[in-house]
């Protein structure tokens, strides 16, 4: 099967070096993403226990009837909080399972002007680089964290609103250290992970990119051992939401 990489122009780099963004939880563009919905609670002894030995001044039936209005705060900011610590070890690299989104075109190819990389998950370099990590998106409620987390692990966080759908998201969860070290950009650090060149089948190029965009492309499928791709111009079909195919030469 086939997973596919929408990107803007400026992002020709992915070609040209071999490289894909894995992306933090903290800074994608969903505000819930990879944000657990918690269920922070505090038992009666806890409570009780806090109480003295924190030397409380309110009776301990006020602070714990205080504790429990806290609760959907604390909630959240333990969801914030997780999902910090969870930023520190791993990220994810983002795909799809569709190629012909009209709206993923826009606002992950700059407005159909960048492309998109297909890759073959069932190739074998695919499959050594990035083994059984591919999880699939789920479409529904936020889901709910109970009980004490292994950090050492991903949250299993893979639920996102149904306003999402459409995506049909892939995600491969990857560790940071796995990464070469990240690149420095202001506050932020842009972690990287190879990808096997070899299990890239097609690049196709947004129905209104720019000449100079699409001769890169085909400059770095030439020059860096794209030999098994193909590359594919989009255009508009006159009479559906959907798009004509043609092949263009690489070489």
């Amino acid at each position: 099967m086939s997973l596919y990489k929408y990107l803007p122009p400026e992002r020709i780099d992915v070609l040209e070096n071999g490289t894909i963004a894995v992306s933090l939880p903290t800074e994608r563009n969903d505000p819930f993403d990879e944000l657990a919905a918690v269920d922070w609670d505090t038992s009666d002894e806890e409570l009780e226990r806090q109480h003295a030995t924190r030397q409380i001044q309110s009776p301990l039936e006020e602070y714990k009837a205080f504790q429990r209005l806290q609760k959907s705060q604390r909630s959240g900011e333990v969801a914030e909080r997780l999902r910090g610590k969870q930023a520190e070890s791993f990220g994810a690299i983002c795909l799809s399972r569709v190629w012909d989104s009209i709206p993923m075109w826009s606002y992950y190819a700059h407005e159909h002007r960048g492309f998109v990389v297909e890759f073959d998950e069932t190739h074998v370099a695919f499959q050594a680089q990035f083994g059984n990590g591919i999880v699939p998106i789920v479409y529904g409620n936020r889901s709910l964290v109970r009980g004490k987390l292994n950090l050492k692990e991903p949250l299993p966080q893979t639920i996102k609103a149904p306003a999402w759908s459409h995506e049909q998201e892939m995600r491969l969860f990857y560790r940071l250290d796995q990464c070469a070290s990240p690149i420095i950009r202001g506050e932020r650090n842009i972690y990287l992970a190879d990808f096997p060149r070899e299990s890239v089948t097609r690049v196709l190029l947004g129905c209104r990119i720019e000449p100079d965009c699409r001769s890169r492309v085909q400059q770095s499928l030439r020059r860096w051992g794209f030999t098994k791709t193909t590359l594919v111009a989009l255009s508009p079909h006159h009479e559906h939401f959907s798009f004509f195919l043609e092949e263009l030469s690489v070489f």
